[in-house]
């Protein structure tokens, strides 16, 4: 079963999503970041894929975790999205925007052909 953790962490809330082929299964609020916390995650969920998303300094150990247990990825200015960044320093695009960005392409595609 494919199974991918969606990780959302903002100035307000650390969330996580749990897809299970393709579609949302559970969110989830965590209390924090810390490797035990995301460890239980792994060990219940079993992800194949994980995603982070994070405008705060998460715990570095984070990474790594998922990168061990995961295919991972770091969503960030780097990443291969659906949109351009017409900015004149991309790196400076939160991953929340970048997120938003990426969905409403996503799930709002306008066809422009026949």
């Amino acid at each position: 079963m494919s199974t991918t953790l969606c990780f959302d962490f903002g100035n307000t809330r650390k969330k996580v999503a749990v897809f299970v082929k393709g579609e949302i299964a559970k969110v989830l609020t965590l209390e924090d970041d810390a490797t035990a916390t995301v460890n239980s995650l792994i060990n219940t969920y079993q992800p194949n894929r994980s995603i982070l998303s994070s405008v705060i300094d998460h715990n570095p150990e984070l990474e790594d975790l998922l990168k061990k247990n995961t295919r991972f990825h770091l969503l960030n200015h780097a990443s291969k999205l659906p949109v351009t960044t017409p900015v004149g320093k991309p790196e400076t695009i939160g991953a929340d925007r970048l997120a938003i960005a990426a969905g409403g392409v996503h799930f709002f595609r306008v066809k422009t052909c026949c």
